[in-house]
């Protein structure tokens, strides 16, 4: 993956330990990442220069509306939430299904598209889910 910290005029190269499935950065520290791979959750506090190993739950979806509101959604479509991104997870509820996405437009205002299609809808920070699409 290439960084640009101009805007788009040069860009630096960043690897990560295997191939991204998702990646948030910090709304409010732009060296701080998250990531998810086949093998588990990654981190970096060096904007990608290196990275550690966290979870092995694989396949993981991230949305970082805040820096200390950090929400993960696992294969099974279980929600977690982290006030420290990412080092420590809390549970929250599920949206039943495998994750393709996640989209947070508040602090508390989830979307998740499953991959089956379907969209879902959390009002109150992934403890309940509301079927808005359905295919």
């Amino acid at each position: 993956m290439n960084v640009s910290r101009d805007g788009g005029k040069s860009f630096e190269n960043r690897s990560t330990p295997q191939p991204l499935i998702d990646l948030e950065v910090d709304p409010d520290d732009p060296n701080r990442w998250i990531g998810s791979t086949a093998d588990g959750l990654i981190t970096s506090s060096d904007a990608g220069r290196s990275w550690r190993y966290r979870a092995n739950t694989p396949n993981l979806r991230f949305a970082w509306p805040h820096s200390d509101t950090l929400y993960r959604l696992d294969p099974e479509g279980q929600v977690g939430i982290s006030p420290d991104g990412g080092q420590h997870w809390q549970p929250r509820g599920s949206t039943g299904g495998d994750p393709q996405a996640l989209f947070a437009d508040s602090t508390d205002h989830l979307y998740a598209a499953l991959s089956d299609g379907t969209i879902k809808e959390s009002p109150d920070g992934g403890r309940t889910w509301t079927t808005r699409i359905s295919p």
